[in-house]
């Protein structure tokens, strides 16, 4: 796996490792609920990474696409392949979320 550290900035990279293991392997996803389930940070450090930290995502998605390319070439998979990432799976709550 390549090292993703060079797209965030100092002191960024392992806060966004540690929320994007959240969103994958925690069953409630909000920052505390996040902190207190894997215990590598805090809220406030989750908080402030996806409301305050300087980073591009486009950029992160990009090197990420550009990657997956590159596996499924290696693997003779790069014909009639696709990722479909679909959040509507996501169980919704209330009358003003999106997706109810």
């Amino acid at each position: 796996m390549p090292d993703f550290e060079y797209l965030f900035t100092r002191n960024v990279s392992s806060n966004a490792l540690v929320y994007l293991k959240g969103l994958l392997l925690c069953r409630r996803r909000n920052c505390q609920l996040m902190a207190e389930e894997l215990q590598e940070s805090n809220q406030q450090r989750l908080h402030h990474f996806i409301t305050a930290s300087k980073w591009g995502f486009k950029r992160v998605m990009d090197v990420v696409t550009l990657h997956f390319w590159q596996v499924l070439q290696r693997q003779g998979l790069a014909e009639d392949t696709c990722l479909v990432i679909d959040e509507a799976g996501n169980q919704k709550k209330g009358r003003h979320s999106a997706g109810v």
